[in-house]
């Protein structure tokens, strides 16, 4: 079931941006502070959360190319599903049957955040770390904070949910304390963890960013919506259907009699607030629910109908088939740049740059938010985007609604248009922009597939092509 729901075959929308930023660095001999890739309006200083990332993804993309990637990402997978299964152990230690039953809820919950390669993945991972590293806390061991840090210092430099690393030590000491445990070199880990943020290329810049990207509003990203919004959906019935069962495991047992509580229910708080929180959610969710569930009489009962049940183990080995045949028409061997789809999957513009890259193309090119950075890394230095989905980290905020607004073809476009030096407009046939622009004569169209067009001003001269052939999909990287 794990590998089904990992098995996502369409390249990550900001694993391009990640590695053209680490094949800029190596260009200008460090990683750039400043925005080289768009000619919009940009941040004074651009501070990449995920340069780690970059430098894992580019390495891993040149060396071995989209066979890699992909090994990379069931690496990751596996090695976050043995971490949670590690920790259900520590608490009890035949956790087989329990984690079995509650697993799959887990990986219900997971979602995109396995596209290969979001840095998303690193945080997941060094959540499952932190999560095994408290079981020796609350075993008295107290060498795990040297491992915390140093783990902190990397995590921060792959990604920015490192945060979540000082939040699950805040709710660990809390719990601590209520518990009349220690807790003050769990406060302390957390404070260091914290201080030791200005390791990274931007030094204490970041803090800056930090703030920033916490406290703002992300509107036009789904994934940022409350779950509540979407209660309707697989995850949020998920979501919902594991809220019950927790409220339900704190009546029966108490909190006193659930470690782990605290961390748990604070994920549970950012999965409501915020639908990329759920991963998290079901990693901690799936290392401790075990455990709670197996103090119960039920659950003990589970457990030994799991293991001397014959029925049980053929419903088992059905549904695993099940779910290897789901997988297998997944391709999980394929890493997919797809060039054709509906309105709302991801579909690159893959002739469009093609087209672009042949007629020798130079100037500055309006790009939609989830496809700059895929124009970046196959057409730069020669074509600049007007943004990409860097977001909050290389453009300012009233820039990035207003294309927004632009793609929508709201009131005001043709001003959004005209605030920079555009030469050419890069949109799909399904944006209203598309049909905005067929009937502006400031505009004419040079190219179109059955998915993209590009438009481009009368005074750039660009070869008519309209490309009616079925769309091959593009190649990684």
């Amino acid at each position: 079931m794990l590998l089904s729901r990992v098995s996502t075959p369409v390249v990550d929308l900001d694993i391009w941006h990640e590695m053209a930023l680490i094949r800029e660095a190596f260009v200008q001999g460090g990683i750039p502070q400043v925005d080289h890739f768009a000619y919009t309006a940009t941040l004074p200083r651009v501070i990449d959360h995920e340069w780690g990332a970059g430098v894992i993804a580019w390495l891993t993309a040149r060396g071995l190319g989209a066979a890699g990637i992909l090994a990379l990402r069931y690496l990751l997978a596996a090695l976050i599903g043995i971490g949670c299964f590690r920790v259900a152990q520590a608490r009890q230690r035949d956790a087989l049957p329990a984690f079995s039953l509650i697993a799959p809820f887990g990986i219900a919950l997971v979602g995109a955040a396995f596209s290969p390669i979001r840095a998303h993945l690193y945080s997941l991972l060094f959540v499952t770390v932190l999560l095994g590293l408290l079981e020796r806390d609350r075993a008295g061991d107290r060498r795990w904070i040297v491992a915390c840090l140093a783990a902190s210092v990397v995590w921060q430099n792959l990604h920015g949910g490192f945060v979540l690393g000082a939040i699950v030590l805040c709710a660990h000491g809390l719990e601590q304390a209520l518990r009349g445990k220690r807790w003050l070199p769990v406060a302390l880990a957390a404070i260091a963890s914290l201080a030791l943020v200005p390791l990274n290329p931007y030094g204490i810049g970041y803090y800056r960013y930090l703030w920033r990207s916490l406290t703002m509003a992300r509107p036009e990203i789904g994934e940022w919506s409350p779950t509540w919004q979407a209660l309707g959906s697989l995850h949020g019935a998920v979501f919902l259907g594991s809220l019950v069962f927790l409220a339900y495991l704190v009546i029966r047992l108490g909190w006193r009699n659930m470690p782990g509580i605290a961390i748990l229910c604070a994920f549970a708080a950012a999965g409501a607030l915020h639908q990329r929180m759920l991963p998290f959610f079901a990693v901690a969710g799936v290392a401790y629910l075990p455990g709670y569930f197996s103090a119960l009489p039920v659950g003990r009962r589970s457990a030994v109908r799991f293991e001397r049940s014959g029925r049980l183990q053929l419903v088992w080995l059905g549904i695993a088939i099940f779910f290897l045949d789901f997988t297998v028409l997944c391709r999980p061997w394929a890493l997919e740049v797809p060039a054709r789809g509906a309105a709302d999957e991801i579909v690159y513009p893959v002739g469009a740059v093609n087209y672009l890259a042949s007629t020798h193309f130079h100037g500055n090119l309006m790009t939609p938010f989830e496809y700059g950075a895929y124009v970046s890394w196959k057409l730069f230095p020669a074509v600049r985007v007007s943004l990409d989905s860097r977001y909050e980290v290389a453009y300012a905020d009233w820039w990035s609604e207003r294309e927004f607004q632009l793609y929508r073809a709201a009131p005001g476009w043709r001003k959004t248009l005209a605030a920079y030096p555009t030469d050419a407009v890069l949109v799909r046939q399904v944006q209203a922009l598309a049909g905005a622009l067929a009937n502006d004569p400031a505009w004419k169209r040079v190219y179109s597939d059955a998915s993209y067009e590009i438009y481009a001003r009368p005074e750039i001269v660009l070869p008519v092509v309209a490309d009616r052939r079925p769309l091959m999909a593009g190649r990684f990287p």
